[in-house]
């Protein structure tokens, strides 16, 4: 995931103050353990004289071991001694990190941690991506397309055409820090298509990647804004479309366009093939009608650039209330 300076600089404040705190929460809990077992202090002491004369006997005697180690460990358990006997737990001094791995640095081995990672994808939640937590590919179920519906413009049953969209979803899942894919998801109102999307988007997310879903309708009231901003600095919902990972608009063509936001959304997808930036789009239209929305040019660019698959079959909230009473009947109603 690509982080701005300014995002950059967030997370390493956040583990700065990871640090700070872990600090804090170490020198009160020795201010404590003095106050009641004093002698512990001289004990430190020793240790540290011990290490130092360990050191120089390395140095001085050609690297050979003297009997400072013998002594460090033996303060060390009389140390751990008086802390149990004062009533604390043997590992009283050592306040836990956060992320042992990274020991709350972000980095381990010069290389980002696990913990840097999940807080990145933290970090560029949003509005427009907060309804994709949580969400995967095993959300996404093949119950409620049934096998005896054939879809007129494919001859495909609605099943056959749930699995391929299913199996290419897992392809974009998988190859998508190796590949640059797009994806144009096309069906009737119903046939699951946002639910598709946002499993992907989910599964892209949990990777660590920037992803923003919009609706058609809040893409084109985005653009509407810009094109009314003209000679201001762009928004960041705006500048964000052209910069995501993966960009997911739901329901192309549902929205109301002109000339104008036609002209900004050939550009949008333009650029992001130019930079090889990600896009996937879920519409009830079919090409046809894509074309007829928009452009000429559009639908060449979604044709060229974009693997589009369909779904069919009834509408899926009619199928899972038909699903349902079958199920309590004791019947099936599709093939999973």
């Amino acid at each position: 995931m690509l982080l701005s300076n300014e995002q950059y600089n967030i997370l390493m404040h956040i583990y700065s103050d990871r640090q700070l705190t872990r600090q804090h929460e170490l020198e009160s809990r020795r201010c404590r353990l003095l106050n009641k077992v004093p002698q512990i202090a001289d004990i430190e002491a020793r240790i540290r004289r011990a290490a130092i004369d360990e050191a120089a006997s390395r140095i001085y005697d050609s690297g050979q071991q003297g009997t400072g180690n013998t002594l460090i460990e033996e303060l060390a358990s009389a140390k751990k001694d008086l802390i149990i006997q004062a009533g604390f737990d043997a590992d009283y001094l050592e306040v836990p990190y956060i992320c042992p791995d990274c020991r709350d640095t972000g980095y381990v081995d010069g290389q980002r941690c696990h913990c840097f990672t999940q807080l990145s994808v933290e970090l560029v939640y949003d509005s427009h991506s907060a309804d994709l937590k949580g969400r995967s590919l095993k959300d996404f179920s093949f119950q409620y397309y049934p096998q005896d519906f054939i879809d007129e413009a494919t001859g495909s049953t609605s099943l056959e055409l749930a699995k391929k969209a299913y199996l290419a979803a897992e392809g974009f899942v998988s190859s998508f820090d190796s590949s640059f894919n797009n994806m144009l998801i096309t069906g009737k109102t119903g046939t699951g298509k946002t639910h598709l999307s946002t499993c992907i988007g989910g599964e892209i997310m949990e990777t660590a990647h920037s992803v923003i879903y919009l609706t058609a309708f809040e893409l084109f009231d985005i653009m509407k804004q810009e094109t009314f901003s003209r000679g201001r600095a762009q928004s960041g919902e705006f500048s964000r479309m052209f910069s995501c990972d993966l960009l997911i608009i739901d329901d192309l063509g549902t929205e109301f366009g002109n000339s104008m936001t036609a002209s900004q959304l050939f550009e949008l997808i333009n650029q992001r093939i130019r930079t090889r930036s990600s896009t996937l789009i879920s519409t009830n239209l079919d090409l046809g009608g894509l074309q007829k929305t928009y452009t000429e040019r559009i639908v060449s660019r979604l044709v060229e650039n974009y693997k589009v698959l369909t779904l069919s079959g009834p509408d899926i909230r009619t199928a899972k209330r038909v699903f349902e009473n079958a199920r309590e009947r004791g019947g099936s109603y599709a093939q999973k």
